[in-house]
């Protein structure tokens, strides 16, 4: 029948006493417990940790740090609160669109648009810096 679906792909990934997690929820946490993870380590000055993880062309490129092509979304250092602000305004974006695009794409079309638009952006940021640091 018609705008019936019995996939898997489209039911929450698991609940939460009433409430669905669906991947986008799941997405929304990790980042904002990567943010309260790397505050701490700021606070206990342990922020090399974090330069670590975070992009570097370079470190990429002659370092083999290849993590860093995937751990750069998870690294959101705050340097003022206008940057705290900010990263609330896309976590809300994150989870009031991210839920929409994942109910009309699906659980697994959705994790794969999101490792497209996770990995892309460093691929080719990692090939502009063949010719200059980024």
């Amino acid at each position: 029948m018609f705008g019936v679906t019995t996939s898997d792909d489209y039911r929450p990934v698991a609940w939460m006493g009433r409430y669905p997690l669906d991947v986008t929820t799941m997405l929304v946490i990790s980042h904002v417990a990567a943010m309260v993870l790397g505050c701490f380590l700021l606070a206990c000055g342990w922020g090399r940790f974090l330069s670590w993880l975070m992009f570097d062309s370079q470190a990429v490129l002659h370092g083999h740090a290849y993590h860093q092509l995937l751990t750069y979304a998870f690294v959101h250092p705050p340097s003022s609160p206008s940057d705290l602000i900010w990263f609330a305004v896309e976590m809300y974006m994150l989870f009031a669109f991210g839920r929409e695009v994942e109910r009309f794409l699906g659980r697994n079309a959705f994790l794969c648009l999101y490792g497209i638009l996770l990995i892309g952006p460093s691929l080719v940021l990692t090939i502009w810096g063949l010719n200059q640091p980024v």
